[in-house]
C-alpha cells in the first residue's frame, strides 16, 4: 500500500511539474506574442499611415463602445438589486397602499 502511495505522490509532483512548465512556456508565447504584435504595428504606422489611422480609430471606437455596455450593464444590475431589494421592503407597504387607493 507504501508503494501506491509513493507511486501517487509522484504522479501528483509531475502533474504540478508539468502544469508549472506549461504556464511558463503560455507567459512566454504571449509575450513573444506582444513583441510580434507591437512591431506590426510599428511597421503598419510606417507604410501605410492612413490605414494604421483608420484602424486604430476603429479600435478606439470598438473600446469606447465595449466600456460603455459594460457601463450600461452595471446600471441595469445595480437598478435591478435596488429594485429587488426596495420591493422586498415594500410589500407590506404596496399592500396597504392598494387597499387605500379604493376608500
Amino acid at each position: 500500500m507504501t508503494d501506491l502511495t509513493n507511486l501517487d505522490n509522484e504522479i501528483e509532483k509531475a502533474k504540478k511539474a508539468h502544469a508549472a512548465k506549461l504556464a511558463k512556456l503560455r507567459r512566454a508565447a504571449a509575450v513573444e506574442q506582444q513583441r510580434l504584435d507591437a512591431r506590426v504595428l510599428v511597421i503598419l504606422r510606417e507604410q501605410h499611415p492612413s490605414s494604421y489611422e483608420r484602424l486604430r480609430k476603429e479600435a478606439v471606437d470598438a473600446l469606447a463602445a465595449e466600456k460603455a455596455e459594460r457601463a450600461s450593464r452595471a446600471r441595469q444590475a445595480h437598478e435591478a438589486g435596488k429594485a429587488a431589494a426596495s420591493s422586498a421592503y415594500g410589500l407590506a407597504d404596496a399592500a396597504g397602499d392598494a387597499e387605500g387607493v379604493g376608500s
